[in-house]
């Protein structure tokens, strides 16, 4: 009988101690995400930050239009990315779009980028090579509001001083590529 009654409590109190370990990872969890609103008990979205560890999972749940080819994220709040394009990309507005898809992301979604470094880079197949299309140097305090709804109406060019504060660097396939007729 004792033996039974021994066997009883050990089980009764390795429940109790499995339920208390599960109460603390969840009050550290609650812990760590301390700070930041749930969009659930606020109307706007919650900023986030990216981390190294999580950056794929964080770039993936973007939801962009074209797949990445490379992207790096650095604690001084650097972010780099290649977006993959194919060569039959006929339409610049497609690419301004994207480019406005990953500022908002980078700026106003995430609280800890500073600085975006994004290359839009052609991936011919049928040559078997990569070029650069369209890079981008951009950075946080220089990249204002205005700048942001230009690229997302723009359809052909940006004025030049969207130009200068994105420090977008056009290729020469840029221009044989999107050239306006007649030039």
């Amino acid at each position: 009988m004792k033996k039974l009654q021994l066997f009883i409590g050990s089980i009764l109190a390795t429940f109790v101690i499995m339920a208390g370990l599960g109460m603390l990872a969840s009050l550290k969890e609650l812990e760590q995400g301390k700070g930041y609103d749930l969009p659930v008990f606020t109307s706007q979205q919650a900023v986030k930050g990216l981390s190294e560890e999580m950056l794929v999972d964080q770039l993936e749940a973007a939801k962009h239009s074209f797949p990445l080819s490379r992207a790096h994220y650095s604690s001084n709040g650097s972010l780099s990315l290649d977006i993959k394009v194919a060569a039959s990309i006929m339409t610049p507005s497609l690419l301004y779009e994207e480019l406005y898809h990953w500022l908002n992301f980078s700026f106003v979604e995430m609280n800890n980028v500073d600085r975006l470094q994004l290359r839009i880079v052609v991936d011919d197949r049928k040559a078997h090579k990569k070029q650069i299309l369209l890079g981008l140097d951009a950075r946080k305090d220089q990249v204002a509001e205005a700048h942001l709804q230009e690229l997302k109406a723009a359809s052909s060019e940006l004025s030049k001083t969207t130009e200068q504060a994105l420090r977008l660097t056009y290729t020469t396939m840029w221009h044989k590529k999107f050239a306006p007729a007649g030039q």
